[in-house]
C-alpha cells in the first residue's frame, strides 16, 4: 500500500496559479496566435496588427494581458514597444499542441 504524498508546499501553490493564469491567458484565440508570433522572435505592435490583420488597439489590449499572466515582456526601442516571450517552454508547448491538434474521440 502507498503512503499519501504530503501536501503540496506554498511554493508549488504559486507555481500552480502561475500556470492557470497562463494558461487562462491563453485561452483566447487573438491572444494565442499572438503568442504564436512571439515564439518565432519579437514584434511591435504595429507589425503584429498587419500580420495577424488586427487593429493596434485590439493587438496592444491583448498584449497588456499577456504581460500581466507573465507571458510576454515589453522593452522600449527609438519610441516603439517590443514584445518578447518570456516563457521559452511556451514555444515547445504551442508547437506540439498545433502540430498534433486534437484527437478525435
Amino acid at each position: 500500500m502507498t503512503q499519501p504524498s504530503p501536501a503540496p508546499s506554498a511554493e508549488c501553490a504559486l507555481h500552480r496559479e502561475r500556470a492557470v493564469q497562463i494558461f487562462k491567458a491563453l485561452g483566447h484565440a487573438q491572444r494565442l496566435r499572438i503568442v504564436e508570433l512571439l515564439c518565432h522572435g519579437d514584434w511591435s505592435v504595429g507589425l503584429i496588427a498587419a500580420r495577424l490583420d488586427l487593429k493596434p488597439a485590439i493587438v496592444s489590449q491583448q498584449l497588456r494581458i499577456l504581460r500581466l499572466s507573465g507571458i510576454a515582456g515589453r522593452r522600449l526601442e527609438g519610441g516603439n514597444a517590443i514584445y518578447s516571450l518570456t516563457v521559452p517552454c511556451l514555444r515547445a508547448l504551442i508547437a506540439s499542441v498545433i502540430e498534433h491538434g486534437p484527437r478525435e474521440a
